[in-house]
Order: C-alpha cells, then sequence, then structure tokens
C-alpha cells in the first residue's frame, strides 16, 4: 500500500480483516496508517515527488524480500505519478492495474482531463488554462466570476502553494493569482463555478477490471465539506443517481479507462446539469464508506488481480453516512452560520453515520494517532495566535 494516510488506511482495513497481509509505505511519520494492526510492516520510504530515485530504489528493495508477487496499491496522486513514470520498471515487479499510460498522463493533467471529458460529450464547467499573463489577460473579460484557479497537477500546486485552489471574483484577482502562480512556476487552469451546496456535489466511484469490465459502481454525495465552499467532504452519503453514474462511466470508457476511480459532479443550482469536477485515479478518502455499504473496492481489485473471479455488479445501501469527526466539527464551528444549522441539527446529522474516519473498535490505533495529530494543531493554532496578538503594537490614540 503506497501511502498511510486516510485513504490508503480504509484499503490497509478492508484487505488486512480478510486475513490479506499489507505492507504499506508513507514518506511521512504522522500517518494513521502506520498505527493500524492490519499494516503487517510500515516502510519508510523517500517523498516520490522530491526524490523519485531513492523512492523507487526503497519500493525494489523491499519486493526482493517477497517471494509472490505483491499488489500495488497506491492510494495518492504523488505516489501515482512515480510508477506511472517508472512503469516499465515496477510492471514485472508487480501486481497493479494502471490504466494505459497515455490515458493515465490525459487524467494526470487536468488540462487534458477537462479536453477529454468535453470531447467524450461530459458537461464541464466553463475553462480555461492560460499559459502566460497575455493569455490572462485575454480571456479575463470572458470568464464568468466567480471562478477557481486550482493546479493542473494537483498535488504539485498544492505543495507550491499551500492550497488546492483560489476563488477569484473579478479580473484584478485572477491576474493577481496568476501571478502568483507563474513565480511558483506551477501550471493552472482557472473554471467558472458552478453554484450549489455542497449536497449538489456527487461522486461516482467505479473499478473496471485489467480486461476493461465494469466491477463495480457506487455513488455518494457530500453533506458538508471543509473549507466550506470548495473542500474534502467531511460528512457524505451514499445515493443511487444514474444521471451521474451513467457520466461517470462514460467518460471512463471514452478513454479506456482501467482500475478504481472516483469522479466527481456537480449540478448547478440553475440548470440542474452535473458538470466535471474531476476525475481521481485512485481510491478517495471515504472509500471505507463504499465497503461498509457493501462494494469493496480494494478486495475487488485484489481478487481481479490474481485472476479470481469477480461478483456481479453488487447493489448497496443507500442513506449511510461517513464523517470525519475533527473536520466536521471544524466545519460546523467555522460555517454554523453559512450552514444554517443549529447545534441540535449537526448532532441529527449524525444519526445516520456509521463510518468515523480512521476510526474503528478492532482498530483503535490509527483514531489515537488522528487524536493526536488533530489536538497539535490546535496548540499550534493557538500559539499563533498568541504570538500574533503579543506582536500586534496597541493602537495609537489622539490626545484630547
Amino acid at each position: 500500500m503506497l501511502g498511510l494516510g486516510a485513504t490508503g488506511l480504509s484499503a490497509v482495513q478492508s484487505l488486512g480483516r480478510k486475513g490479506i497481509p499489507v505492507v504499506g509505505f508513507t514518506y511521512r511519520r504522522d500517518d494513521p496508517g502506520l498505527a493500524s494492526r492490519f499494516c503487517r510492516k510500515a516502510v519508510s520510504c523517500p517523498d516520490p515527488v522530491s526524490s523519485l530515485e531513492p523512492f523507487l530504489q526503497c519500493l525494489l528493495e523491499q519486493r526482493a524480500l517477497w517471494t509472490q508477487t505483491p499488489v500495488l496499491i497506491p492510494a495518492e496522486d504523488s505516489y501515482i505519478a512515480a510508477i506511472s513514470e517508472r512503469r516499465s520498471e515496477l510492471a514485472p515487479q508487480f501486481r497493479m492495474n494502471l490504466s494505459p499510460s497515455g490515458t493515465l498522463e490525459t487524467i494526470q493533467d487536468k488540462r487534458r482531463q477537462f479536453t477529454a471529458a468535453a470531447a467524450a460529450g461530459v458537461p464541464i464547467p466553463q475553462t480555461f488554462a492560460p499559459a502566460n499573463l497575455a493569455e490572462v489577460r485575454a480571456i479575463e473579460r470572458a470568464l464568468e466570476y466567480p471562478a477557481f484557479v486550482k493546479g493542473a497537477f494537483a498535488h504539485v500546486f498544492q505543495r507550491a502553494l499551500g492550497a488546492k485552489g483560489f476563488l477569484v471574483q473579478s479580473p484584478d484577482e485572477l491576474r493577481q493569482c496568476y501571478e502568483k502562480v507563474f513565480a511558483a512556476g506551477v501550471d493552472a487552469l482557472v473554471q467558472s463555478v458552478v453554484e450549489g451546496p455542497a449536497s449538489s456535489l456527487t461522486s461516482v466511484c467505479v473499478y473496471y477490471t485489467a480486461g476493461g469490465e465494469l466491477a463495480a459502481d457506487f455513488a455518494m454525495r457530500k453533506v458538508r465539506q471543509s473549507p466550506h465552499g470548495f473542500g474534502v467532504g467531511t460528512m457524505v452519503e451514499t445515493v443511487c443517481d444514474p444521471e451521474v453514474s451513467k457520466l461517470g462511466r462514460m467518460f471512463c470508457e471514452a478513454i479506456g479507462y482501467t482500475g478504481i476511480a472516483e469522479i466527481e459532479f456537480k449540478r448547478g443550482a440553475r440548470d440542474g446539469v452535473p458538470r466535471l469536477m474531476e476525475l481521481n485515479p485512485r481510491l478517495w478518502e471515504q472509500a471505507g464508506l463504499a465497503t461498509a455499504a457493501g462494494v469493496d473496492f480494494p478486495h475487488l481489485l485484489y481478487l481481479d488481480l490474481h485472476d479470481r473471479p469477480l461478483p456481479p455488479l453488487q447493489a448497496y445501501s443507500e442513506g449511510i453516512r461517513w464523517a470525519d469527526l475533527f473536520e466536521d466539527l471544524y466545519c460546523f464551528r467555522k460555517n454554523r452560520q453559512a450552514l444554517s444549522l443549529s447545534p441540535a441539527g449537526f448532532l441529527r446529522s449524525w444519526r445516520r453515520v456509521r463510518v468515523v474516519s480512521a476510526l474503528s473498535w478492532d482498530d483503535p490505533g490509527p483514531f489515537l494517532i488522528r487524536s493526536r495529530n488533530y489536538a497539535r494543531q490546535v496548540v499550534h493554532a493557538a500559539w499563533r495566535r498568541l504570538r500574533r496578538g503579543l506582536t500586534t503594537p496597541p493602537m495609537q490614540t489622539e490626545s484630547l
């Protein structure tokens, strides 16, 4: 398992509970999966982005210790980029289901991804990908505001600029934002915002076998997200949305996609049309919800790569929820007015939660790590506020 964060942890637990031995790789010291009893061995590896060659060497050194050919499951974009780049070296050593190189390169570059979606007939937001300030000025008046600037390669953008993206409200803000983007040396695209609440965001999650057959089709919608306007789901629930599922499958089949994917759409508040937000070629943070609802994506991948029979497309329970306790509490506290949600309403929204991120009674270690990490964040944030208060000079007032 490449990555032991919340996404990787869901796969570790899924496979470990079935008695399948799991070895995890991570370059971070605080991933919750490090404390999972279902992770037989945790390997500290170099960062695949900044230290690609040492990372590959570490991976191959560990491979030499195993007698059977292991399944390779990347749980983060950085790992996918690394193994895709060196696929020819890794493919003989590992079992993996990655889309063909051309397909994966199209998906990883958001600019190419949206071009391919439009060509497949999948609705997308108004999208531009200016390469310099002259091109920014050329599109700034045609762009509908508010708009969102995000990275062509999400993991590279976030490392360089410390955020998933930036909301812009005017041509001036667009130019200022792109000045920062170009100064950081990263690529970005800008899209008009599809207006609507978090509940208008629905993801279809699929698994296409190495032979290109659809083996899993699952959908979930956001209840809340953090940051409030553009963020990661802090509470999501299972739904059935045939229109969105059809669009997600249509896109995957048009580009010859294989493997696990999460394809997110948002219905416009004005026209109700679901538009593509992004396709992620990997497991997603709330993958444990799919397992709890009856669609076990990591196990399907494992069975497929061992040439074992797969069950028919599985129905799943609707209306059950996954939540991140710490992030959802933070989302409610920070955005209570925007959410128009009372404390009682917040508590009621938790009634259908069956899966809590990193929390399980048969594997308590990861939640203890999450609790420690969250406590550190709270203390650091309080210390930063205190330091700002201590260093801010007192207000000057005129003498009367």
